[in-house]
């Protein structure tokens, strides 16, 4: 990407054929689009389709490597979502801002009501919207806790993070640490300018620091199936023993395990 945009010196630059390197692939059409662009005098490609490439590999350089990068950080999460609808509103190609906002808004995981709260844990995050946010823990919790918004919010801003949290988003506080919700009602009830001497706030912070992305996507699914199966608080109490039993009975999904429990049961 840096030799794409011109900041190498092409004396220092070397390419060697590429070897197995599994997490690439979650790159790949972005890194093949860059090589194309650099190679292309080693291909027969078309007017069209050089210019095709030469967009796909601006935008990938220009816009998403950045919050491609920064994924596996939870607690800067929701606010990366705003930049990176933010930035798409002024993006010139119309074509790959209506691709990639269609795309993205099926993934909006982090505008929950529950995710959000990883907010309050990101210092980029200004005095007037946390304010706001620890006055909105104060409103009831809606109806159906969603696993995701249907569309961007409108106007996008941090202040639309605000407007996510609600009594439910407490939640994400006993998901960080054992008794998370009491813990931050030690710094929730300072000031701002304190949060960050509070050793509260540190552990909790700590906590979110520490959490990717594949788990707060794990923990949204999770809420959606609990939701979806009972709202009986004593059956799902029995639920989590049920699963709690599975877990023990099959530690794993290998194939080895799953026969290996089959037989033992047709023993008993």
């Amino acid at each position: 990407m840096h030799i794409f945009l011109g900041g190498a010196d092409p004396a220092e630059v070397s390419f060697r054929a590429p070897g197995a390197f599994h997490q690439a692939r979650w790159m790949a059409k972005a890194i093949y689009s860059l090589k194309l662009f650099l190679f292309q005098h080693q291909f027969s490609l078309t007017t069209n389709e050089k210019t095709s490439v030469k967009e796909l590999a601006v935008f990938v350089s220009l816009v998403y490597v950045r919050f491609w990068h920064e994924a596996p950080l939870g607690r800067k999460a929701p606010m990366n979502d705003v930049q990176f609808l933010e930035l798409l509103t002024s993006y010139p190609n119309r074509t790959i801002v209506k691709a990639a906002r269609d795309t993205f808004s099926r993934h909006l995981w982090y505008f929950s009501e529950i995710l959000v709260g990883l907010s309050f844990f990101d210092d980029r995050i200004g005095t007037d919207v946390r304010t706001q946010m620890v006055a909105n823990l104060q409103i009831p919790a809606s109806s159906e806790s969603a696993k995701r918004l249907d569309s961007p919010l409108e106007p996008l801003s941090a202040n639309g993070l605000a407007s996510c949290v609600t009594q439910r988003t407490a939640a994400l506080f006993d998901v960080l640490a054992l008794n998370g919700k009491m813990k931050a009602q030690d710094f929730l009830t300072k000031d701002l300018a304190e949060w960050n001497d509070d050793p509260s706030y540190q552990e909790l912070k700590t906590a979110a620091s520490t959490m990717n992305d594949t788990a707060v996507r794990a923990i949204a699914m999770m809420q959606q199936y609990n939701s979806s199966l009972t709202k009986n608080k004593e059956q799902k109490q029995y639920l989590l023993r049920l699963v709690e039993r599975h877990r023990k009975q099959y530690p794993t999904c290998a194939k080895s395990t799953l026969l290996n429990t089959g037989s033992e049961q047709h023993r008993w």
